[in-house]
């Protein structure tokens, strides 16, 4: 309580209180009218993918509003074009200031002449220190065989494709509306080419997913297919197997044997665990689980004779 003005705002700040008058606080959220102010230019490659973390706005300019903005406008991103150039900005909104990146977009127009794409700036808000986070990694190590490791990188490539930048489809709508209604034609459709490309890879990629699944689980390996009307990863009382808890890793012979001799015992294992054995003993590591398993137990059984 203030007894000067009646009712104040209190803040814990350490050991103390801070105090706020009645308006107070207002001020400190109050930075000022809403505007774009520019700080400088950076090269175009200075901005990286894990800087876009919201979403994006494009702006243009408008010589209704003010005479001789369309033609300002069209220089500057001329000039950023040639240079490969962004513009690094501030936007002062009501509520926060933030720091923008400004990309430029030419012009393009059809072959009758109508703009496909107007000229302007995409405003690509970037992120605060604090934003991007820097989640742990895993330290553990995956058992892997050169082979496998040398199809997963021909299949992490053959899904790499050259990016070719798309029309904004809200702003493609909204011009082609215009455009018609101007000419009392028909309102033209629009296709949404920002999703994602299902022909990504092609045939490439299709025989990289095969070399893969034949390194990583043999030739014998047949992809189990869900029964009708089951949900993946559904518990035994819906009609899925249960899992078999995990176990840990013997470290020598005769706990292998132990473990073999329990029912389902070598099932708590992984996958891994069972191909790094299978490897150590001169047996084939491929195939799935249950191959691994088998092959385990026999070879468990010949050492008794």
């Amino acid at each position: 309580i203030n007894q000067s003005f009646g009712v104040g705002h209190l803040f814990p700040v350490g050991d103390t209180f801070a105090q706020f008058e009645p308006g107070e606080k207002d001020k400190l959220r109050d930075f000022g009218p809403t505007r774009l102010e520019l700080l400088g230019f950076k090269s175009m490659h200075r901005l990286k993918p894990y800087h876009n973390t919201t979403k994006s706005y494009f702006a243009t300019a408008n010589d209704r509003m003010l005479a001789g903005s369309a033609t300002a406008l069209r220089a500057l991103c001329q000039a950023m074009v040639t240079r490969h150039a962004m513009a690094v900005a501030i936007r002062v909104t009501s509520y926060k200031p933030i720091y923008v990146a400004l990309l430029p977009q030419e012009e393009e127009r059809a072959d009758d002449g109508s703009i496909v794409w107007p000229w302007g700036l995409h405003i690509i808000p970037l992120p605060y220190n604090d934003d991007i986070r820097t989640p742990p990694l895993s330290t553990q190590g995956i058992l892997t065989e050169p082979e496998e490791l040398e199809t997963a990188r021909a299949l992490v490539h053959s899904l790499q494709g050259a990016y070719e930048l798309k029309a904004n489809p809200v702003t493609a709508k909204f011009y082609g509306a215009l455009e018609a209604h101007a000419l009392g034609e028909p309102i033209p459709d629009v296709t949404d080419a920002t999703g994602p490309d299902p022909n990504l890879g092609g045939h490439a990629a299709a025989d990289a997913v095969e070399r893969f699944k034949l390194a990583v689980y043999g030739e014998d390996y047949v992809e189990p297919t869900p029964a009708a009307g089951t949900k993946r990863g559904a518990s035994s009382a819906a009609g899925g197997a249960p899992k078999a808890p995990k176990v840990g890793l013997p470290s020598d012979i005769a706990g292998w044997k132990a473990l073999a001799s329990v029912d389902n015992g070598l099932d708590g294992l992984t996958g891994a665990q069972l191909g790094q054995f299978c490897a150590e003993n001169g047996l084939k590591k491929s195939g799935p689980k249950k191959d691994q398993v088998e092959r385990i137990c026999e070879y468990l059984k010949s050492l008794d004779g």
